[in-house]
C-alpha cells in the first residue's frame, strides 16, 4: 500500500491535489484511504468528494484509526498494539 503525504500551506492548493490524486485511485480501480487529522476535516472531504461524483470504494478516515485500518487491509490475524 503505496502512501503520499500532501503538506502544505494554505490555500496552496492541497484539496484540489488529493480530490484528484482519489480519482485517479478510483478510476485505476484501487480503495484510497484518506487519512485526516480531525473529525471537521474528515467531514469537508466527504462533502467535496460527494461533490465531485460517485466515490465507491473511497475510505475516510482519522489518524487515531489508521494502524486499525492498515491491519484489515492487511488481513492482519493478530490485535494490534
Amino acid at each position: 500500500m503505496p502512501i503520499t503525504l500532501i503538506t502544505g500551506p494554505a490555500n496552496s492548493g492541497k484539496a484540489r491535489a488529493i480530490l484528484d490524486a482519489v480519482a485517479r485511485a478510483v478510476a485505476r480501480g484501487e480503495r484510497p484511504l484518506l487519512v485526516l487529522p480531525t473529525g471537521a476535516d474528515a467531514d469537508r472531504y466527504r462533502r467535496e468528494l460527494a461533490q465531485e461524483g460517485p466515490v465507491v470504494g473511497v475510505e475516510v478516515c482519522l489518524f487515531g484509526d489508521l494502524l486499525e485500518r492498515v491491519a484489515e487491509r492487511a488481513a492482519a490475524r493478530e490485535p494490534a498494539l
